[in-house]
This record gives structure tokens, C-alpha cells and sequence, in this order.
């Protein structure tokens, strides 16, 4: 590859995605009890080791004074941030007709991070290969099943 990862941060950026894959594989509307702990705590833990990532990532990113991929990086982080906030602050076994409120904002912010990441890898040296679009289509797909769902009951 490409760009200023090293080939570590290459494989903790591929291990990130699939975290993130598993995240939205368990967020499913009226999602039984196991379910909604797993989602949590793979969303816990995609958010440890993408903060661990950016804080490896930040010092070389800022090196390159790159403005608009250092922009869209802060956005990336900020955003996820809101998401873990989010979901956090959605109450266990919430009824799955509610999507206002934290669960509203927290499938939101979920579906908009993929796009803003793709938008932040556009930006930098190397260009988002097939994986991070699979990413983002399948959030998206995931936000639509969700607000189609909660809308038909």
C-alpha cells in the first residue's frame, strides 16, 4: 500500500472494518436482548481501536499539512464520537417503533461516518479501495432497513 500507514496501521485499518461490519450485521430492528449487548460491545470496541488508530495515524497525517484530509479526518473522529455517545444514551430493550431521540441521532451519525470516511480517504494519498465502499453502502442499507421498519409499525 500506499500513502503514510505503515503496513500495522494498514492491518489495524483493515481489522477496524471488519469490527465495523459486525457492528452493523447486529444493528437489526426489535433486536433480541444478546443481540443489542453484542452491538454494544463491538461498537465499544471498533471505537477503542479506531482511537487508537487516529492517535498512531495523527502525528504523521499532521506531517503532511494535507488541510482538507486532516479536516475530514477531525470530522471522522468527532462523528464517531457522537455515535458511541449516541448509543450509549439509548436505553437497553427500547422499543423499536421510538426512532427520535438518541436512537434517531445515533443511526444518523452511524450511516453518515462511512460516507464521511470515504470523503476523508478521497482526500488523501491513497484513494478508498472496494472494502470501505462496501462499508458505507452497507451502512446505508442498514440505516434505510431500520427507518423503513420502525416507519411501518
Amino acid at each position: 500500500m500506499t500513502g503514510i500507514l505503515s503496513k500495522g496501521q494498514w492491518r489495524l485499518h483493515a481489522f477496524i472494518g471488519l469490527l465495523v461490519l459486525a457492528v452493523i450485521a447486529t444493528s437489526v430492528p426489535s433486536m433480541p436482548h444478546g443481540v443489542e449487548i453484542a452491538h454494544r460491545a463491538l461498537g465499544k470496541l471498533t471505537f477503542i481501536a479506531g482511537l487508537g488508530f487516529v492517535l498512531w495515524h495523527l502525528r504523521a497525517a499532521v506531517r503532511t499539512r494535507h488541510g482538507a484530509a486532516i479536516v475530514t479526518g477531525a470530522l471522522v473522529v468527532l462523528l464517531t464520537t457522537a455515535v458511541v455517545a449516541t448509543g450509549m444514551m439509548v436505553p437497553e430493550n427500547l422499543d423499536a417503533g421510538r426512532e427520535e431521540g438518541p436512537r434517531g441521532a445515533h443511526g444518523l451519525a452511524a450511516l453518515l461516518v462511512p460516507l464521511l470516511y470515504l470523503a476523508h480517504r478521497r482526500q488523501g494519498g491513497t484513494k478508498p479501495g472496494v472494502f470501505p465502499w462496501i462499508i458505507a453502502l452497507a451502512s446505508f442499507a442498514a440505516c434505510v432497513l431500520a427507518v423503513t421498519i420502525f416507519r411501518t409499525k
